[in-house]
């Protein structure tokens, strides 16, 4: 993405119009920067203004809370060495009541049966999320681990 997309809506900035921070004081800058890293051995309440959320352990349940604004990404790994670690993260129900598009029950924005639990079966499962609103998460991309013949994501409706 070219750095001039974004360069009028640097209100402070750090380096001319190259690095700044927008009026919600959100950094705008160049690609490829390095992102937030977040490392979490049992479970426990993701950071909701995104970046990396690597997760080891056992199998345990992790809370994300609402995002803040709509735009925000936030990339959560399964890196278990156990190889029947199941890692879910599960939807605050706190700070607005957040929620996880793409259920099996249709749950988009509105929706009487949203998704409030994704399952990262086995260690090398992924996804990555943006937030569309203060309330919602949408995955838009997953892996599973690659030896694994069984699926290694699920959005659930049930807690």
């Amino acid at each position: 993405m070219p750095i001039d997309r974004y360069q009028d809506e640097i209100a402070t900035s750090i380096r001319g119009s190259e690095l700044g921070f927008d009026n919600q004081r959100r950094l705008v800058g160049p690609p490829n920067y390095r992102i937030p890293t977040e490392f979490s051995t049992a479970g426990s309440t993701l950071d909701e203004r995104g970046g990396l959320a690597v997760l080891s352990g056992s199998t345990d349940a992790w809370t994300l809370r609402a995002p803040l604004v709509a735009g925000i990404e936030k990339i959560v790994t399964n890196c278990s060495t156990l190889s029947t670690a199941t890692h879910s993260v599960v939807r605050s129900t706190a700070n607005g009541n957040c929620f996880f598009m793409g259920s099996t029950s249709a749950g988009g924005l509105g929706s009487t049966a949203p998704g409030v639990r994704i399952n990262l079966v086995a260690a090398g499962a992924a996804v990555r999320l943006v937030s569309v609103s203060s309330a919602a998460w949408v995955p838009v991309g997953f892996t599973g681990n690659i030896t694994s013949s069984a699926y290694t994501y699920t959005v659930s409706t049930s807690s």
